[in-house]
């Protein structure tokens, strides 16, 4: 069957700075630690997938996300970190005690925290908790950032095929300029991470990887 997928849509203008967000999403020790949760339900059951998701985050995500995080803040561009989790340790509709895969953790939990290696700063960072999967759907992402006259957004995270897709596409519904930042995102199968940003550029919005933002900047 001949391939569809076209081209990926790149920007050839410059960002206005004024007007952009970088947003990392979900890079805690229950979905982004080889160690917790997701990392030991994959080492498990799916052993490939363990490797190849986090040796990237590892090799690929934190480097590229915390370059990009020094040059937003050095600059005075807004930085937002998403987290996801219940409300209450009884739980809530994201909870899946009874599915394979791991349940959600809880606000205050250990697996809750963001991973150690990022430049976060949970005393000065804006930090936001969602119990969905985009954020725009169960906190007050929205309003922020129409308050702060944000325009383009710039995703990075896990996982890329749910809350970073889904987070972007909802941002674009809203009239947001989402780009996914490629190299600074992650899921547990290159397959599976280029078909979803593929799918994205054609129908939705852009992507692009760290150095070409710093570039149109």
């Amino acid at each position: 069957m001949e391939n569809f997928f076209l081209p990926r849509i790149i920007r050839q203008n410059s960002f206005e700075k004024d007007n952009a967000g970088l947003l990392v999403i979900d890079m805690q020790f229950f979905s982004a630690h080889p160690c917790y949760s997701w990392g030991l339900f994959l080492k498990k059951n799916y052993p490939e997938a363990h490797e190849y998701y986090f040796s990237r985050i590892e090799d690929v995500l934190i480097p590229n996300i915390n370059k990009l995080i020094g040059y937003f803040k050095e600059t005075g561009l807004t930085v937002i970190f998403i987290t996801v989790g219940s409300f209450s340790e009884k739980g809530d509709f994201l909870r899946n005690d009874d599915n394979e895969i791991p349940p959600m953790v809880s606000q205050g939990t250990f697996e809750h925290r963001i991973i150690d290696g990022l430049f976060f700063d949970k005393r000065r960072d804006i930090s936001l908790n969602k119990n969905s999967r985009s954020p725009f759907n169960s906190t007050g992402l929205d309003l922020f950032l129409k308050k702060k006259g944000l325009k383009n957004l710039f995703l990075t995270g896990v996982h890329t095929s749910s809350c970073i897709d889904l987070t972007a596409k909802y941002a674009v519904d809203l009239g947001y300029n989402a780009i996914i930042v490629e190299d600074g995102t992650a899921t547990f199968s290159e397959k599976l991470h280029e078909a979803t940003l593929e799918t994205y550029s054609v129908f939705f919005g852009e992507v692009m990887d760290s150095n070409e933002i710093l570039k149109a900047f």
